[in-house]
């Protein structure tokens, strides 16, 4: 099945919240990855879970060792990194270097980021 991965802290500066509203308004069989441990606030991400119905799309691997990530990126729909404070976010990063379709936030450093590397990247 389709899916979209998320790999990171689970955080509110991580914006999870907002991917899962997102999520949760696409085709139903496209699932939500969320890769990495709980951080503060986890209790926002519960409640738009809860209020979007979400909860049987919503599969959390919890710790994943770096050897696997790669491996995930690839097998991903797209990788969604939509942080809203970041100085530096290696899993977008990470994401490109393994031919992932990435989204991120617009108007951030990530978005900027990004935009230069898929300039560099053959055929972009």
């Amino acid at each position: 099945e389709p899916f979209v991965a998320f790999v990171g802290t689970i955080e509110p500066r991580k914006n999870v919240p907002g991917l899962i509203r997102a999520v949760a308004r696409v085709d139903p069989s496209v699932r939500l990855v969320l890769a990495g441990m709980p951080g503060w606030g986890t209790d926002e991400v519960e409640e738009a879970i809860d209020a979007t119905g979400m909860a049987d799309r919503v599969v959390r691997l919890g710790y994943v060792n770096d050897e696997v990530v790669p491996a995930l990126y690839r097998r991903a729909a797209a990788v969604a990194y939509p942080a809203f404070e970041e100085g530096f976010g290696l899993p977008a990063l990470e994401a490109l270097a393994c031919g992932a379709a990435l989204v991120t936030t617009s108007g951030s450093v990530m978005a900027d980021l990004v935009a230069v590397a898929g300039a560099a990247r053959p055929g972009a």
